[in-house]
């Protein structure tokens, strides 16, 4: 997702949460004082709350769409090996963002998780990132 987009969605989700809670307070001031609460205002809110809701949940989708095409992209580039470090330093990403996709990989297996000699470091491996030649000498199923 670019820039612009993700910054926009950003914006409004800020006002629409800002109007959610402005009524919620208007509201209970008003039941406070005795007043009589207004359709209006409760509609209003629920439909903003709505949009705060969404919107959040959309945000959070276009951070995963952008780690995993970055995450895919590097696991090609890299013969199927990355690191949720060098993922996340060169796509400037959060480390603990990466880190949290490449888990959700392994435990639904597409990917494995090794480990380097000295054991400190996790490296993933997507199994389905093979060389042009492997795909060129690929064969049907019922060959192999």
């Amino acid at each position: 997702m670019d820039k612009f987009k993700a910054t926009s969605l950003a914006v409004v989700y800020a006002i629409s949460l800002f109007i959610t809670v402005l009524l919620i307070a208007v509201s209970v001031g008003d039941t406070l004082r005795g007043k009589e609460l207004s359709v209006a205002v409760i509609v209003i809110g629920v439909f903003f709350g709505f949009i705060s809701f969404y919107l959040k949940r959309q945000i959070a989708r276009s951070k995963d769409d952008v780690i995993e095409n970055n995450t895919l992209n590097m696991a090609v580039s890299n013969g199927g090996f990355v690191t949720a470090f060098e993922i996340a330093a060169h796509h400037s990403l959060r480390l603990k963002d990466v880190n949290r996709y490449l888990q959700k990989c392994c435990e639904s297996g597409i990917c494995e998780k090794r480990y380097t000699e000295d054991d400190l470091v996790e490296v993933f491996y997507f199994k389905a990132s093979i060389s042009l030649d492997a795909k060129k000498t690929s064969k049907p199923k019922s060959d192999v």
